[in-house]
């Protein structure tokens, strides 16, 4: 009687029983009973390295955002000041100072803002000067 299983076979040099596999074979039929394809190379997949890339993206900006808005404390803007008796650019500064500023800078920006040439001020005259505003500080609530 022939009984197929028990048949030896030689191939490359090798013996082996009939019905066996070589373990590359038996790997891919793994595989293929899985659904899925044979993965012959080690290390990572186009889509892995691409989703390791965006969320190291959205991780530095999400950083550089939270910096950002924690160094602004508060928003300048302008208002109107009317020169008193005696007023000058650098008492206007003082008076309306910008935090992390110094009275040099403020009294620059004052000339910005009014596009003056000269340090002279006329008594009544309006003139714009850095206005500190609070920190947007609203809560959303239920």
């Amino acid at each position: 009687m022939y009984d197929a299983a028990a048949t030896v076979y030689t191939t490359s040099g090798r013996t082996r029983a009939a019905g066996t596999q070589t373990p590359r074979r038996a790997a891919s039929s793994a595989a293929q009973a899985r659904g899925g394809r044979e993965r012959t190379a080690a290390g990572p997949r186009p889509g892995e390295i691409a989703l390791l890339i965006a969320v190291t993206v959205v991780i530095v900006a999400i950083t550089l955002l939270a910096g950002l808005s924690s160094r602004r404390q508060a928003t300048t803007g302008t208002h109107l000041v009317r020169v008193g008796v005696d007023e000058t650019l650098w008492s206007l500064a003082e008076s309306n100072s910008v935090p992390g500023q110094d009275t040099a800078a403020t009294v620059d920006q004052i000339r910005v803002l009014n596009s003056l040439s000269t340090s002279a001020l006329a008594q009544g005259a309006t003139l714009r000067v850095p206005a500190i505003e609070a920190p947007d500080t609203s809560y959303a609530s239920r």
